[in-house]
Parts: structure tokens; C-alpha cells; sequence
């Protein structure tokens, strides 16, 4: 019997649960424009980290192959291995890797400001998002 008299208060199916909410769809359509907006936005920070990340891996690559062959003349030179040629080779082997190791921190913190960026970049649409949905009440 209540569920007659909830459909004579018009409290009946979805309006019970919802409320009297209406949909705007011209809203609606507006922030799922801005939602794809917002995707293509993070998709653009994402593909200039990933080319930015493969620019300093090639020229890591070419670092690293320069200061091989350099250290590769040096080993071919006619000398004996004195204590000079040992501290050089040692030198170069900590500047290799203390490149190697900057490149590496370099990479990273490319990486970690491009999803900042495009986690900020969400956050901000989903901040706006929640206030215009297109629904109303």
C-alpha cells in the first residue's frame, strides 16, 4: 500500500533516489568537450616527456660511445702502464660514470615533471568537472 501512495506523492522508481534532478545536455556535452580537451592535453605533456626522455638517451649514447673510443686510443697508444696511464683510465672511468649517473637523474626528473604536469593537468579538470556536469537539481 505505501507503494501506491509513494506514486500519488510522485516518490516513485528513479525520482525516489535522485530526486528531481534535470539533465542539461547542452553542460553535459560542454564538460565532456572539456574532459577530452583535458586528455589530449595529457596526452601531448606525455609524448613530449617520452621525446624528450629518447633525445637525452641518444645523447647519452653518443657520450658514452665518444668517451669509449677515447679511452680505447688510449689503451692502443705505445706506452707502458704506468702509474699516469692507470690514474687517467681511472678518471675517466669516474667521469663515465658520474655521467652516467647525471644522465640518469636528468631522465628522471624529465620524466617526473612531465607527470606532474599532466597529473595537474587532471586534477584542474576534475576540480571544474564537479561543478558543471550538467546536472541540476
Amino acid at each position: 500500500m505505501s507503494t501506491s501512495n509513494s506514486k500519488a506523492n510522485g516518490e516513485s522508481g528513479p525520482e525516489k533516489f535522485f530526486g528531481n534532478f534535470n539533465l542539461d545536455f547542452g553542460a553535459a556535452l560542454a564538460n565532456q568537450r572539456k574532459t577530452m580537451a583535458a586528455l589530449a592535453q595529457i596526452g601531448e605533456i606525455a609524448l613530449t616527456g617520452a621525446q624528450e626522455v629518447q633525445k637525452r638517451q641518444v645523447e647519452l649514447v653518443k657520450r658514452t660511445v665518444d668517451g669509449f673510443a677515447a679511452m680505447v686510443a688510449d689503451l692502443v697508444q705505445p706506452s707502458s702502464m704506468s702509474r699516469d696511464w692507470v690514474e687517467k683510465q681511472a678518471e675517466t672511468s669516474k667521469k663515465a660514470l658520474a655521467n652516467t649517473l647525471a644522465s640518469a637523474r636528468e631522465m628522471t626528473d624529465v620524466l617526473t615533471q612531465a607527470q606532474v604536469a599532466a597529473f595537474g593537468v587532471w586534477t584542474q579538470r576534475v576540480s571544474e568537472g564537479l561543478g558543471g556536469a550538467g546536472l541540476q537539481k
